[in-house]
Formats: structure tokens, sequence, C-alpha cells
């Protein structure tokens, strides 16, 4: 399962995206030690979390669940919406498109 997206500097938009939750512009997301996102909201705080890799012309979030709890179709949908809308609402000029997978296969 991947979200995916298109932009000419994916290592600027994630560095943007880090910068921004740590200048607390960003407030519904932080990041972890090994730079994964999880969203902060009280009912879905840490229910899951997105692992970025950053590749030409394309920047990757792979979602994570817990080992303890099912990652379930809500929760997933809800992350990865609200990624999304963090997205447009504070990076709208870095993006050139927004793809997310309903599988476990990435997309290209």
């Amino acid at each position: 399962m991947a979200l995916v997206i298109h932009t000419d500097k994916p290592r600027e938009l994630l560095r943007d995206i880090k910068k921004a939750i740590d200048d607390e512009k960003v407030n519904d997301w932080i990041y972890d030690q090994r730079g994964d996102f999880t969203y902060t909201l009280l009912l879905l705080k840490e229910k899951a979390w997105f692992h970025p890799r950053a590749s030409q012309g394309k920047l990757e979030l792979g979602i994570i669940g817990r080992e303890d709890e099912e990652l379930t179709k809500e929760i997933y949908a809800i992350y990865y919406g609200r990624f999304i809308e963090m997205l447009l609402i504070n990076f709208p000029d870095k993006i050139i498109t927004i793809a997310a997978s309903p599988t476990k296969s990435l997309l290209t």
C-alpha cells in the first residue's frame, strides 16, 4: 500500500514537510527518529505510520500498521485522506500528482 507524490524535488518536499511540522505549521502530524509520519488526533494517534522513500521524480510513502492491531480499511483511508489533505493545503505548488494504492502493491 503506497501513497505516491509525483514532484520535481522529492527530497526537498520531504524536508519541507518535516520543517512545517517542526515549525508547528502542520499540527496533526509528527515524525519519529526514523522519519516515519503518524497522525496525532486522539482516536487515531499512532494507529499507523508512513515510511517515506524519495526517488527520482517521486516521494513514496508506504503505510505501516501497528503490530498489535489490525490496520483496518477505515484507518487506512483516514490516514491517506488526511495526509493528502495536508499536502494539498500546505504544498500545492510542489506537487504534480498524488496517487494512492488500495492494495499492498506500490504504484509507479
